[in-house]
């Protein structure tokens, strides 16, 4: 076990208060409590700069499939639920309350969307994961979120592509400009402001459009030509198309 911090603690200095602003947010379970070490993670919001603690391997990688969608405002972690609310219902479902009744339970990620709606997110590995203790926990949290007029939502994290979430690890790291320092990482940085469309889900040949880049010779033109086409198509091909339309030509 991590260095632990009393509940006391974190809720004189406000940790998991759900009415701060976002960039404002602190986790109330952090990374340095958990024992998961190596799959326990704290990133750096590539848009905000705040500190986020994702506690397993399913976790990060929602967060960043999370953050990459436009639909999605804003994203807090780890946040703490009313422990006297919790017990309540454990007792009116007539089951064990999580952690004995004694400490807060807590839901991965509370997000808002566009439209303004919130939404809870529990976060599991894998389907294999939710054993009859784990499902009456998630009832409990369920209901609290639904009692509280907030969907709750079950993600599981091998329900998203690896390779989709490195890819967008890789990229998001160079979204800020002033982290660009060659071809490849300006690549990167157009991916990730999404200035040019690349399949995401894929491998990522940035050999080939690091020479689409250089024949173009225009960053404007650049964007323009890769996005001419649909962002499945292998842009280690597009070299090969004999468009004569095209700024390579």
């Amino acid at each position: 076990m991590g260095r632990h911090i009393s509940d006391k603690t974190k809720q004189s200095r406000g940790w998991g208060n759900i009415n701060d602003r976002e960039q404002d947010y602190h986790a109330y379970i952090t990374v340095p409590e958990v024992s998961s070490i190596g799959l326990s993670c704290l990133i750096v919001d590539y848009k905000t700069g705040r500190i986020v603690h994702t506690l397993s391997k399913g976790e990060t990688k929602v967060f960043y499939a999370l953050r990459w969608n436009d639909n999605v405002l804003e994203i807090k972690d780890q946040v703490p639920l009313d422990l006297n609310e919790t017990n309540e219902i454990a007792e009116h479902l007539n089951l064990r309350p999580s952690h004995d009744g004694n400490k807060p339970m807590s839901t991965d990620f509370l997000i808002t969307d566009v439209l303004g709606r919130q939404i809870a997110i529990n976060v599991k590995p894998n389907a294999m994961s939710l054993n009859k203790r784990t499902l009456n926990k998630q009832e409990i949290e369920k209901t609290y979120w639904n009692n509280h007029s907030i969907e709750w939502l079950q993600i599981f994290g091998d329900e998203i592509s690896s390779t989709y979430a490195m890819n967008l690890i890789d990229v998001t790291q160079y979204y800020d400009k002033s982290r660009v320092f060659d071809l490849y990482s300006r690549i990167k940085h157009l991916i990730a402001i999404k200035a040019i469309q690349v399949n995401l889900y894929d491998f990522i040949n940035y050999e080939a459009l690091i020479n689409i880049y250089k024949r173009c010779a225009d960053e404007d033109k650049f964007i323009k030509y890769i996005n001419s086409f649909p962002k499945h198509v292998d842009k280690s091909k597009i070299l090969m198309i004999n468009d004569h339309d095209s700024p390579l030509y």
